[in-house]
């Protein structure tokens, strides 16, 4: 097993792990210190809000200028995009649609029926987007990770997520809204900038 494949299944198991922990271990307000013994137990969508934040800050693409220089110095063959072939690629990289806030809509055509959830959850990694892998309609399963990742997803899922809407700019307007298209996935609160 190579490092790249290795990292991602330590990195799922670790998701998995810490997002059931999550719920039964509660968390430490900010307010309180290590030290304190009274941990305060998070709402779900509390936890799920943390975990999208924590996503975005630690994705290493969050603006077109991330993915140009992301595309320039990592070899496809050890990035999760080396999943799709080379027009599955292009196809999903020139449907990326990025705002102020980040990641706000792309193609998830490419990603049905090919890869695998694990692959998939690799790409949307990139981006900070991975918690939305279960708004992904015909998904690969063929591990028992792939199902955990899965059952994780759907836990975190919270985000307002359109299927079959793309995020465009309202010509000749300065703000994005989302549009129906279709096989393509639309993050509304990252998508409207009024």
């Amino acid at each position: 097993m190579n490092f790249f494949k290795l990292s991602i299944s330590v990195t799922a198991a670790l998701f998995i792990i810490l997002s059931q922990q999550a719920f039964a271990l509660g968390f430490l307000p900010k307010n309180q210190t290590e030290n304190s013994k009274t941990p305060i137990t998070m709402q779900p969508k509390e936890v799920a809000n943390t975990k999208r934040e924590l996503d975005f800050n630690l994705a290493p693409i969050k603006n077109l200028g991330d993915l140009k220089a992301y595309l320039a110095i990592t070899p496809i063959e050890s990035s999760p995009l080396g999943s799709l072939t080379d027009v599955e690629r292009e196809i999903f990289i020139n449907s990326l649609v990025f705002t102020s806030k980040g990641l706000a809509s792309f193609d998830y055509s490419v990603l049905n029926y090919g890869p695998t959830v694990t692959e998939v959850y690799s790409i949307l990694a990139l981006f900070g987007s991975q918690s939305s892998i279960s708004s992904i309609p015909n998904l690969t399963i063929t591990s028992e990770l792939d199902s955990s990742i899965m059952a994780a997803a759907e836990m975190f899922q919270q985000r307002p997520v359109l299927n079959n809407y793309r995020c465009e700019q309202a010509y000749p307007f300065e703000y994005y809204w989302c549009y129906p298209r279709r096989e393509k996935m639309c993050y509304e609160e990252i998508c409207y900038t009024l």
